[in-house]
């Protein structure tokens, strides 16, 4: 979500010109330490620095920003971009930076035809010369975007010149998503230097949120920022989404789910464990993940380890999705087939492990288009609990679901009095209706009488009491003389 997916198209070519460096809100901080070096390098020493954040974080953006200053400080600069498509591809991002670095006016000799095994001692030296080049002219800024999806060979020409240039004006930015597996022939380190300046891009604050969101400080803020973590390019995919009434913690985006479901398909059984997590929420333990993605245990522990490290997962006991609106994303890119049907595995391997009926309900209700008899005592119990603990919209809800299966007349019968019971707090004239519709579901006068005799005996308190007499006044009205 960071440079291959974001509008904002980053530059590259022979230069970046001279103008107005966008403002980026909440970078200050990290612009003012890459800015720092400038002085380094423009007196003849080489200096180098790191980059990295999570997907979306701004990596490119800053790496730009701070190229746009170069600019205006009198460096050249010249910018290669990785992408994971052409990290097969020898010497790609190096032909990039050659491309930038090559005097005006100047032949061109085959540097793509060098690449390779056979003529790499040239063609690392060719770079070098480049680069040497290039200095002589004056200060140079070189920008390697996504250096963690550079192909070897470019990464070796990095690493190659990073020594050999430290007499010289060279300013060196690169920029890594955080926690990328390292590569198995080249360190970051080799490229950028034993003790190169390292930034991290954290969150935004609220401030730079609202700023962005374009809306004044206060709750509303935060609240996305939450929702968001701060995350520059999900707070721009929350924007348009962020309608009067809606709650940033419920949106989401189908197009931010597909992205980072297609980012996850590098790493082996990432995909799998992402859509887990989106379904278990916080109920997101390592033994429900793996059983849900139908993963062995040591493949899920690799797959879980890797996106912590890439804050796609927190680093938890129970490794939930980073943000609210990852989570929501990653639902709502999901058909809502595949979605009810994982719900419903989610409800069962819950109830399997003794979780807290609440929690296997809240499952239960994502479920709508399967039939799960097992759940209606689960429904039941919950709507109980959260009918008495003040909640009878949620216990409402519950009963309604449990409607939805298939049940006997008399289970029916039961289920639409204990729901009458929970909307009589809501709505009394809806939960007399409710009874009315109870009342003609009753097959015969034994039913009758104890479904009677038991709402008196559960409801008869406080104004509940009314419901249970005009209830059993109904019911009573059915019994024949036996």
């Amino acid at each position: 979500m960071d440079t291959e997916v974001n509008p904002e198209q980053p530059v590259s070519g022979p230069s970046v010109p001279k103008r107005p460096a966008p403002r980026l809100p909440g970078r200050e901080p990290e612009l003012s330490r890459l800015t720092s070096l400038f002085p380094l390098a423009l007196g003849g020493t080489a200096a180098s620095a790191v980059l990295v954040g999570e997907f979306g974080m701004g990596k490119s953006s800053t790496l730009h920003t701070a190229a746009a200053l170069a600019a205006d400080a009198g460096f050249t600069v010249a910018i290669a971009t990785g992408s994971r498509l052409e990290s097969h591809l020898p010497g790609g991002l190096a032909r990039q930076l050659a491309d930038a670095l090559y005097e005006p006016g100047v032949p061109r000799p085959g540097f793509a035809e060098q690449c390779g095994p056979a003529g790499e001692s040239e063609a690392l030296e060719h770079f070098f010369g480049l680069v040497r080049d290039a200095t002589e002219r004056g200060p140079l800024f070189l920008g390697i975007d996504n250096v963690h999806l550079a192909d070897a060979w470019s990464m070796r020409c990095l690493a190659y010149i990073r020594h050999r240039v430290l007499d010289l004006p060279v300013l060196i930015i690169l920029t890594s998503l955080i926690g990328h597996p390292p590569h198995r022939e080249v360190a970051l380190l080799e490229m950028a230097g034993c003790t190169p300046a390292t930034i991290t891009l954290n969150g935004l604050g609220d401030a730079a949120a609202a700023e962005i969101l374009g809306l004044a400080p206060g709750e509303l803020a935060t609240a996305c920022r939450e929702a968001t973590g701060g995350n520059p390019y999900l707070l721009n995919a929350l924007r348009p989404r962020l309608l009067p009434g809606a709650d940033p913690h419920e949106l989401g985006s189908s197009l931010i789910g597909q992205v980072l479901h297609t980012r996850m398909h590098e790493f082996p059984d990432a995909p799998a464990i992402l859509h887990a997590a989106a379904i278990l929420g916080e109920d997101a333990g390592f033994d429900l993940l793996a059983q849900l993605a139908g993963v062995d245990e040591l493949d899920a522990l690799q797959a879980i380890d890797t996106m912590v490290r890439l804050h796609v997962l927190n680093n938890s006991n129970a490794p939930t999705l980073t943000y609210p609106f990852v989570r929501n994303s990653l639902l709502r890119d999901m058909p809502k087939t595949t979605r009810a049907v994982n719900h419903a595995r989610a409800a069962k391997l819950l109830s399997e492990t003794g979780a807290a009926a609440e929690r296997v309900a809240a499952h239960l209700l994502e479920a709508t288009s399967i039939r799960i008899p097992w759940g209606v005592d689960v429904l039941r119990l919950s709507a109980r609990d959260a009918v008495f603990s003040g909640r009878p919209e949620l216990g409402a809800r519950y009963l309604r679901r449990a409607l939805e299966e298939r049940l006997t007349s008399g289970r029916r019968v039961a289920v639409l009095l204990q729901l009458a019971h929970a909307e009589f707090q809501l709505d009394p004239p809806a939960a007399a209706q409710r009874v009315r519709e109870a009342v003609d579901t009753i097959g015969n006068r034994d039913t009758a009488a104890f479904i009677a005799s038991a709402m008196l005996l559960s409801l008869c308190g406080g104004q509940d009491a009314r419901l249970a007499i005009s209830a059993a006044g109904q019911i009573a009205a059915r019994l024949d003389a036996g």
